[in-house]
Order: structure tokens, then C-alpha cells, then sequence
């Protein structure tokens, strides 16, 4: 197992998801939506700080290639690590305000199952 190698393409995969959470926030600077801005800038900015911490950390360590046990380790950490991280602006923002309804609902956005705790989706 490489631990270096799975939490550096998790810090890339994570920088690159908190990018993705710019476009929300710039939709809300622009629709004039002040808590839901804070929520995303309260995650995307110790999110990206914390990935780009881990990626200059391990920058000059030698890494091998995934073995079949690191992507498996991988894609679970990155699923959990993108639903957690993508359900947090709807618990700080009091969208959605429990933690496993948040985290549901953002699995299904990443997974496009369709599936929603929200009641009235077509209003938004």
C-alpha cells in the first residue's frame, strides 16, 4: 500500500472538487444569496488550503503506480471525502440541516441516481 500516493491524488481530486464549488458560489454572489456564499467560502477555502498543503508536502516524494489495493482505497476515500465535503455548504448554509439527509442528497447529485430528500425540487 501507498498512503503517499492515495493522499496526494485525493488532495488533487479534492483541490479540483473545491474549483468545482467556485461556480455555486459565484451563482450566489450574483444572485445576491449571502448565506449560502458564506457556506461555500467557509468549505472551499480550508478545503483548498488543506489540499494544497498535502500536495506541496509530499511534492518531492518519489511515488510508485496504484496497485489494485490503493485504487480500491482510493475511490473509497474519494467518495467519502467528495460527499463530505460537498454536503457541508448545505449544513452550514441550514438548506438541508441534518448531516445524513446532506450527505444522501449530495451522494445522489455526484451519482445522478435522482434520488432527493427535497420536497419540492422543481421550485429551485
Amino acid at each position: 500500500m501507498n498512503p503517499v500516493l492515495i493522499v496526494k491524488t485525493l488532495s488533487f481530486l479534492m483541490l479540483i472538487i473545491s474549483g468545482f464549488m467556485l461556480i455555486p458560489a459565484a451563482i450566489a454572489l450574483a444572485c445576491g444569496e449571502a448565506r449560502e456564499l458564506i457556506s461555500f467560502i467557509v468549505v472551499i477555502l480550508p478545503l483548498s488550503a488543506l489540499s494544497g498543503w498535502f500536495l506541496l508536502s509530499f511534492r518531492k516524494r518519489k511515488t510508485e503506480a496504484f496497485s489494485t489495493r490503493d485504487g480500491f482505497i482510493f475511490v473509497t476515500a474519494s467518495w467519502l471525502a467528495a460527499s463530505v465535503a460537498g454536503s457541508l455548504p448545505f449544513i452550514i448554509s441550514g438548506a438541508i440541516p441534518s448531516f445524513a439527509d446532506a450527505f444522501f442528497e449530495t451522494i445522489s447529485g455526484f451519482s445522478t441516481t435522482g434520488a432527493s430528500i427535497l420536497i419540492d425540487v422543481e421550485c429551485l
